[in-house]
């Protein structure tokens, strides 16, 4: 099966077996950002380079072999 397609069929299994959660429900403008930087901000910001050999070397590494870079 193409590489894609299974990453699609995985995102769809995924979206399926978890529900959503309506995120800063009623919340808008200053208070829905402020809602957002209080509980979803990362406190470990990645260099470029950082980044990137993450990506390459994990995120999107298949059995040792970059397949697809977005």
């Amino acid at each position: 099966m193409d590489y894609k397609i299974k990453k699609i069929i995985f995102v769809i299994f995924l979206s399926l077996g978890f529900s959503q959660e309506i995120i800063g429900e009623g919340l808008q403008g200053q208070e829905l950002i402020q809602y957002l930087v209080n509980n979803y901000k990362t406190s470990d910001v990645l260099s470029y380079n950082s980044a990137r050999d993450a990506m390459y070397g994990y995120i999107d590494n298949e059995n040792g072999s970059v397949k697809c870079i977005y």
